[in-house]
Parts: structure tokens; sequence; C-alpha cells
């Protein structure tokens, strides 16, 4: 945790006037976009901790954009940052390690998260090397990319940027898609199904080093590190329904879901979180720093 944030505990209540969202894309980009992510505290009081912001680790990559306001890279994993204002437009690469944001006022941002091998797919990049990088898109993306980023950027409402998003995507991922692309890819076990066949069928070069060398250029991670990330992130999902009825037991979910105890489930938690499973339960509903996953 930053030092400058508060522990968390005894926080007051979400603030009805920040807004964040995440939004499905057409079913068409389904294989490709994960999900559009809005959030506004345009208006809001906020105190200064409640102005960061807790992000998983992620397979995903994300372009993000910031409308108004600025925001501040302040922590990954467990170091902390030297804060420095990021540009209004940037790259992240899949995050192997939670991170924490700032935003020093009020601020409107919006994202585009793509699964990774659809990114590599779309671009040709190498993930490899952008794994827990933020970049500037500057000579990163084609010019195509950067003149639809700035299209996005001057837009003037949600609904606007993600038509732009999506009639740029959708032609380009028509063209590079595999076979089974129209899929719509409800969960990520289903991704990771599908992605393993195509590692298999859709390049020459079919031996276990060449899989493996494939599946780190497509998605800058092992197959092994993306199913511990999947598991992570849909029992994330599961708790937080059984939490939200009342009915979470620790012990016995860790033992349902295949964890060898309760302190496996724990360390896996926060390797995607930073933070502890109670902790995070505890707090979804009154901090504002967790608003993404009381939305996600």
């Amino acid at each position: 945790m930053s030092s400058t944030s508060a522990p968390f505990a005894n926080q007051r209540a979400r603030h009805p006037l920040t807004q964040s969202a995440v939004l499905a894309p057409r079913w068409e980009l389904a294989s490709c976009v994960r999900a559009f992510v809005t959030r506004s505290t345009v208006g809001a009081p906020l105190q200064a901790h409640e102005r960061h912001n807790f992000y998983p680790a992620t397979i995903a990559c994300a372009i993000s954009w910031t409308l108004q306001g600025q925001t501040e890279l302040v922590r990954v994993g467990d170091q902390l940052l030297n804060a420095m204002a990021t540009s209004p437009i940037v790259f992240s690469g899949p995050q192997t390690q939670p991170c924490e944001t700032r935003n020093p006022g009020h601020v409107q941002f919006f994202l585009l998260l793509l699964l990774p091998d659809a990114f590599h797919a779309l671009t040709g990049i190498d993930l490899q090397a952008h794994v827990n990088q933020h970049l500037s898109l500057d000579d990163l993306l084609p010019d195509a990319w950067q003149d639809m980023t700035k299209q996005v950027m001057a837009a003037d409402h949600d609904a606007h940027r993600i038509e732009i998003i999506e009639a740029f995507l959708l032609p380009r991922w028509q063209a590079v898609r595999p076979h089974s692309g129209l899929l719509p890819i409800n969960f990520l076990t289903d991704w990771i199904s599908h992605f393993a066949l195509k590692c298999v069928t859709s390049a020459p070069g079919k031996s276990l080093r060449q899989l493996e060398r494939r599946v780190k250029q497509w998605t800058g991670q092992t197959k092994r590190q993306l199913q511990r990330m999947v598991r992570s992130e849909n029992s994330f999902l599961q708790a937080r329904a059984l939490h939200e009825r009342g009915n979470l037991s620790w012990s016995a979910f860790a033992a349902e879901k295949g964890f060898s105890d309760q302190s496996h489930l724990c360390r896996e938690f926060r390797k995607l979180t930073g933070l502890q499973p109670s902790t995070l339960m505890g707090c979804l509903d009154t901090d504002e720093r967790l608003w993404i996953y009381k939305v996600w």
C-alpha cells in the first residue's frame, strides 16, 4: 500500500457522485476486446486517499485515456514509485502484479482492455517486452492506431468513444482472427481453452518449446502463469458473489476451489490484488480505491 493511503478500515460509504462502469463490446469483438472501463470523480468531494485506484494483476493489455485531470503511477506490486504524471494516453502491457495509481484532483478516464493474443495478432508486437510496462503510445503503435486514440480522446461521451474503437477494430479483427474468433468469450477459462488450441493449430512448429515461445510472444506470460491468474480472478468473482449473499466461508471456499488450504488461497488473492481476501471483501462497499473490484 502506498504510504499516502489510509488503512482499509472504518472508511465512509463510497461517494454517490463517482461513476464507474465496465461495458462489454459488441459480440463480434468478444474474442478481442475484454471490456471497456469508465471512471469519473468529477464533482465528487473526495478525500486525498480516496483519489487512489487499486488495480489487480491482469492478462489483458490496456490503452487508457485520461480525459480530465491527471493520473500518477505510485506503486507496482510492493514497490513504491516516485509519482509522476503519466501521459494522457498510455499503453499498459499484461500485469503480473497489482498496481496503484493516484489522481491529484478530479479525474475522468476511459480504458480499453484487449485480450493479449488478439492485441498481438492485430499489431505483431511481442508482448514479452511489455509485461508490467506502462508506456506512452508514441513510437509503439502504427499511425492508424495513433489516429484512433486521438479521435477517442476528442470524443464527447463514452458511447462515441466505444463507437470509434469498435469501428476501428472490427475490420482489422475480421482480417486476422482465427476461425474460432467469432465465439464470444464469457469466461476466461473458455479463453484459455481456445487460446491453447489456437497456439497449436495456427502457426508452424508444434514442439513443446515452440509452443511455449509462442504463448509468451502472444501474451507475455507462460501458460502456467495465465492459468493461475485466470483461476485467481474466477475465484475472486465467485467469492464476491458468496460474500454479497452473506454465505462465504473462506476455508470451505478454498477447499471447494481446489486450493491446498486457506493460506494458499490467501497467497493467490494477494498476488492478484495486493490485499488479503477478507480485507478486500470487507471494504468493497465502502472504499473508493477498490471501485474496480466492485464493478468488475
